[in-house]
């Protein structure tokens, strides 16, 4: 085999295993890597908010906790699909987490918040747990 065809069969295995990489990362977490967070960071618990149904439009990440988090006021009211992507979240429509909460389960998403009557209502987020 010649040094040509040995360099050309080395570029196609990485480029193989770059594309075997990239098609097992959730689109998710691609946008959050492409977005410079950490591998660490893509262990916490998070959601994606979402600024249209069907996982559309600009999004946001919010850490999840036992601690409620209010979220910032240009996202506030704002969400109209959510991605809990490996995580159990409460998402609320008043400050502090007061209520009233839905839950949304791990790996579960809601694609269209109006239809349980929370589209851009949203205001406060906490771990379900």
């Amino acid at each position: 085999m010649s040094s040509s065809t040995g360099k050309s069969v080395q570029f196609l295995l990485i480029l193989l295993i770059v594309t075997i990489v990239c098609l097992r990362t959730s689109s998710g977490a691609r946008r959050l890597l492409k977005n410079k967070m950490s591998p660490e960071d893509l262990r916490k618990p998070f959601v994606l908010l979402y600024e249209h149904e069907s996982f559309r439009g600009k999004e946001y990440v919010q850490f999840v906790s036992k601690a409620c988090a209010n979220l910032p006021k240009e996202y506030t009211d704002w969400a109209s699909s959510v991605d809990t992507h490996r995580s159990c979240a409460s998402v609320c429509t008043t400050e502090n987490c007061a209520g009233p909460c839905y839950n949304v389960y791990s790996n579960q998403g809601v694609s269209k918040l109006r239809i349980i009557g929370f589209n851009d209502k949203i205001k406060s987020v906490k771990s379900c747990f």
